[in-house]
């Protein structure tokens, strides 16, 4: 059954219309609404909510927590977890870190910046598919690195489809496309399992403890509560994000994976192993946070 929770968006959905649907006897635990971006929301158990725009750009995010989305055709992704941001936009992907290190991958060539390093001068890993280079050419790794670990960035990627591909004629008012594919959406539930399809995104999820799967054309996302991992699948790219907060991504042959004190990137033959800086801990923060004798 639906799970109680103390969020107000599952108490008060943004919107301005809300849709039950039902199937038999008994009612779907779920609320489908037309938020004011003219958007399609599905709020689910758990804190689960699932944005999807009249183009089937999708959103799926934990309030609080992991957030992902990828455009239809699957050339723009980005991922929002407490470990890693990750932006794909066509051949470039851009990695940020919590232990402090950047990636930087185009078509061709990964760049790493802020890695461990026993010389101190060394500033810019490049990982080509002949050769690894060192240099201190910050550039190519920030060249329209924008990634900010404060915000979400998969908000911004998300609504930014809203803006164009308009189609004129009866239903070029987006708030009312909107109401239409809400009431043509389907909605389900057997037992701990919902499904709905909505603007033709298929998902389904588990009651019971908030698990999500998504499937639109050849894109995928999942989604598991409890551990905050989380997978990504379109024709431009494989992200996964697991229980243990590791991190790999896949596209073409540039393979890069993450744990909490490594960095690896594979570039066709070339292979590169980084290490990575320590996270503080929460008592660490708070600690050296704390002003000492010398502040007064």
């Amino acid at each position: 059954m639906f799970q109680p929770t103390s969020s107000s968006i599952c108490r008060n959905p943004p919107g301005r219309e809300v849709k039950f649907s039902w199937r038999g006897d008994s009612s779907c635990q779920a609320v489908l609404c037309v938020t004011p971006s003219d958007t399609l929301a599905l709020v689910l158990s758990h804190d689960v909510v699932v944005e999807i725009t009249l183009h089937k750009h999708i959103r799926i995010c934990r309030i609080g927590g992991v957030a992902a989305t990828i455009c239809s055709g699957g050339r723009v992704a980005a991922v929002h977890h407490p470990s890693i941001e990750i932006v794909q936009q066509e051949t470039q992907v851009l990695f940020d870190m919590v232990q402090g290190a950047r990636v930087r991958a185009t078509s061709d060539t990964v760049h790493v910046l802020g890695v461990k390093g026993t010389d101190p001068s060394t500033r810019v890993h490049s990982i080509t598919k002949q050769e690894i280079l060192t240099h201190e050419n910050i550039s190519v790794a920030t060249d329209k690195f924008c990634l900010r670990r404060d915000i979400d960035a998969t908000v911004a990627l998300f609504l930014d489809d809203i803006g164009g591909g308009d189609v004129l004629g009866i239903y070029e008012d987006k708030h009312e496309r909107c109401m239409l594919a809400a009431r043509q959406a389907i909605v389900d539930q057997k037992g701990n399992q919902l499904s709905a399809i909505v603007q033709g995104v298929k998902v389904k999820h588990d009651m019971d403890n908030g698990n999500t799967r998504i499937y639109c054309g050849r894109n995928f996302i999942s989604l598991c509560v409890s551990t905050h991992a989380l997978t990504l699948h379109s024709p431009w790219v494989d992200i996964n994000v697991d229980r243990w907060s590791r991190t790999r991504l896949r596209r073409g042959e540039q393979i890069i994976e993450t744990s909490r004190s490594r960095l690896q990137i594979s570039q066709n033959s070339m292979h590169a192993d980084f290490t990575l800086s320590p996270v503080a801990s929460a008592d660490e923060l708070s600690s050296s946070s704390e002003p000492k004798d010398d502040d007064f």
